[in-house]
């Protein structure tokens, strides 16, 4: 998978497709900042990670996910011998809260997939789609 940042701002005024991305780190690469849009889900895809969010340190690797949440600030490097690769989706829209009230998105910073996840191999196909479309029109 190649690299790609994209901004979409898809929205049909219910939910909304923000951006969406994969990037494989350097070693140095950090990220440290407040959260604009409403949930970032990033994906580890290969290598390991750090991320830290409300006092909390977190190790991350391959098919764990991290939520960013709008304005908390959040703090997310690759490891120094074995850097991530990270994707992500960026959702929002003024019903967002509702259609994710009922899931581990807002009630949890990181979780992990299990191998056999249809939820994560959507994602990915999500995430592999918008590289295509990306591609396409570039």
């Amino acid at each position: 998978m190649k690299s790609y940042w994209k901004h979409y701002f898809i929205d049909n005024h219910d939910i909304a497709l923000i951006e969406a991305g994969v990037q494989k780190n350097l070693p140095s690469q950090i990220n440290d900042y407040t959260v604009h849009h409403d949930y970032v889900i990033h994906i580890v895809l290969s290598g390991k990670g750090y991320f830290v969010v409300n006092h909390q340190h977190y190790e991350l690797q391959k098919n764990d996910c991290f939520i960013l949440k709008k304005d908390h600030h959040v703090y997310y490097e690759p490891d120094h011998d074995d850097p991530w690769t990270i994707g992500w989706i960026a959702l929002g829209g003024k019903n967002i809260d509702h259609y994710l009230k009922d899931t581990i998105i807002t009630h949890s910073d990181t979780f992990h997939f299990k191998e056999d996840s249809a939820v994560y191999y959507q994602i990915i196909e999500l995430i592999t789609f918008l590289e295509t479309i990306n591609s396409q029109m570039t």
